[in-house]
């Protein structure tokens, strides 16, 4: 196609740059609607763009990404109340993100086709990164997404997934083009079989992160001086010093358990009948709560309170989104981007999470570690293959012998 074409793009180089920053807002300008509408569950598509303070039907010339910000001087033009800095900044992020990838794309010789597949993993990490930061949690409506277009992209684009002079890979996609032999010279065998070793391997890699972290941090203890009140009525479970929560939320998996060492307590049942128990260990699961030898299930117990002097509640290290989003990159950039993002991400969390919970003394916080995640893979896709090059010289060159 023309406009893939390195010789006919090249004549028009500033106003495919142009086309490719205009666009890169605009598609910025979009994200915000996902970032508000898609975690509360509502469409996309209706209702259209509105204030969500008045409900103002946003013009067109209102919504010019940055430009209508500007000119309406941060206020509705209908109701006059402020609308956040955040939506001109996610569409300059975006339309950053966009050209800094367009001129990587160009000075590193390779296909121009890599364009529509870097540009709309960029946008759709930027949502992730988004979202995770303001809910915790990434949707998988996003995630299947991109594992649906990464399977396109191999399908229609099987050049972006090549190995070698021509491609942005290195070693491990270099070991699967090897074992494959002369099944290489069909490009989309070779480019989903690439897609399916990096999906698994993202996806596996964190899975058994996940798996060592709930072992090793899964559970967090807490001791009062003071007998506690702890409580249970229709399912919601308060703890001392903090709100009701749902019990199917704290225990999100079937093994999950909260064991409390009581002092005292007392049940009521919902047939009316109620009961004392002494000092001992209550664990509490999903679907049932034992004291001792004594099994109740959840559905007979009408409330349930008790002094607790400590308790033990099942806490997430690291979400089954994070595992997905891993899965879903690997798709996208391969089993090399994989190992490589799955070693800088957690050292970027560390450093900047880390260091903004000394900062702002906030111990216990939790941090999301998608936007880590998405950080890594930006640098992958703007430097990565060159910093793993630049680290196996400066090793080699610690482990060579003299000459």
């Amino acid at each position: 196609m023309a406009i893939f074409d390195r010789v006919i793009v090249g004549q028009i180089l500033w106003f495919a740059t142009l086309v490719v920053a205009v666009f890169g807002l605009c598609v910025g300008s979009f994200l915000n609607v996902v970032v508000w509408r898609l975690p509360q569950g509502m469409s996309l598509s209706h209702p259209s763009s509105h204030c969500p303070k008045c409900n103002h039907a946003i013009r067109a010339w209102e919504n010019i990404p940055v430009l209508s910000w500007l000119l309406l001087r941060a206020r509705c033009s209908q109701c006059g109340l402020p609308i956040s800095v955040r939506y001109p900044l996610v569409e300059m992020a975006n339309g950053i993100l966009w050209i800094a990838l367009w001129w990587r794309l160009w000075t590193s010789g390779l296909p121009l086709t890599h364009g529509p597949v870097w540009f709309f993993l960029a946008s759709l990490l930027l949502a992730v990164a988004l979202i995770d930061l303001d809910h915790f949690r990434i949707p998988d409506k996003l995630t299947f997404t991109g594992l649906l277009v990464a399977l396109a992209a191999a399908l229609v684009f099987p050049e972006t997934y090549a190995v070698g002079a021509s491609g942005a890979h290195t070693v491990f996609s270099q070991w699967l083009a090897d074992g494959m032999g002369q099944m290489t010279r069909q490009p989309r065998l070779l480019a989903l079989a690439r897609l399916v070793v990096g999906a698994a391997f993202g996806y596996g890699l964190l899975w058994l992160a996940r798996s060592l972290c709930r072992r090793l941090w899964g559970r967090v203890t807490t001791r009062s001086a003071t007998p506690a009140e702890l409580r249970l009525v229709d399912g919601m479970l308060q703890l001392p010093g903090q709100s009701p929560a749902d019990l199917a939320q704290l225990l999100p998996f079937p093994k999950d358990r909260i064991t409390v060492e009581i002092v005292s307590g007392r049940l009521r049942r919902k047939e009316g009948k109620g009961e004392h128990w002494q000092a001992g260990t209550v664990v509490i699961g999903p679907q049932a709560i034992r004291l001792g030898d004594e099994e109740l299930a959840g559905e007979e117990i009408a409330e349930l309170k008790v002094q607790a002097k400590a308790w033990t509640v099942p806490r997430e290290v690291l979400g089954l989104g994070d595992v997905k989003l891993l899965g879903m990159l690997g798709a996208f950039l391969g089993p090399d981007a994989v190992l490589f993002i799955a070693t800088l991400g957690p050292l970027l969390g560390l450093l900047v999470g880390g260091g903004w919970l000394l900062l702002s003394r906030r111990r216990g916080t939790a941090v999301p570690f998608g936007p880590f995640l998405a950080a890594a893979a930006f640098l992958w896709l703007l430097a990565g293959p060159e910093m793993l090059a630049a680290y196996s010289g400066w090793l080699h060159s610690l482990v060579a012998p003299p000459l």
